[in-house]
């Protein structure tokens, strides 16, 4: 986990999004592995409502998705305020914004820009661990995706074709496509497919 969120038993973890968003499904499990402290928002995302908890709980890690961070931002902005213990945030569910980025690297908040899918329970790829602030900015690449038309064929160059995405690795493993008393392969990549 060094490598990818950076979660241990001093940090206080805020996840900015519905449980049953992609940005939080491992939070809980990952802080409950770890021993760090774990705050939920309840309803209240307002810029206003997260900067207090933020302070109010010393958030050292928060994940969310840009709309939420935008308004958080924008509070802190308008209202001249910084985030006195938060270190680093997570923010996938869209691209995130260049300049908000920056702008959580004016505050000294580390980036991790994530990508995923249900399918992958729910992680593809997080940014690369740097300890230097915005330091997300161009270097996430999610993989590259392969098409295919319904009868397996690549397809990459069409356009208005039905299509599906294709990801592999050994996490997409696919488990619900086999039957119940078949096992994954240890240590074999799986192809998962994100639908047609």
């Amino acid at each position: 986990m060094p490598d990818a969120m950076d979660c241990s038993s001093s940090d206080v973890i805020l996840p900015v999004v519905p449980m049953f968003h992609v940005n939080a499904w491992g939070l809980p499990y990952s802080a409950a592995m770890v021993g760090a402290k774990l705050v939920f928002p309840g309803p209240h995302l307002d810029g206003k409502s997260l900067h207090d908890l933020f302070e109010s709980e010393q958030v050292t890690f928060s994940a969310g998705v840009p709309t939420v961070w935008l308004g958080a931002i924008n509070y802190m902005k308008a209202n001249n305020l910084k985030v006195t213990s938060l270190k680093r945030t997570v923010i996938g569910g869209s691209a995130c914004p260049p300049a908000m980025i920056d702008a959580f690297a004016a505050l000294g908040v580390r980036v991790i820009h994530a990508w995923g899918m249900t399918e992958l329970s729910p992680q593809g790829t997080l940014s690369p661990r740097s300890d230097r602030p915005g330091a997300a900015r161009g270097a996430h690449q999610p993989p590259s995706p392969r098409h295919q038309d319904a009868a397996g064929a690549q397809n990459t160059g069409q356009r208005n074709v039905q299509r599906q995405q294709m990801v592999r690795g050994r996490g997409p493993g696919n488990d619900n496509e086999r039957g119940p008393d078949q096992h994954r392969d240890n240590g074999r990549d799986h192809t998962h497919g994100s639908g047609r």
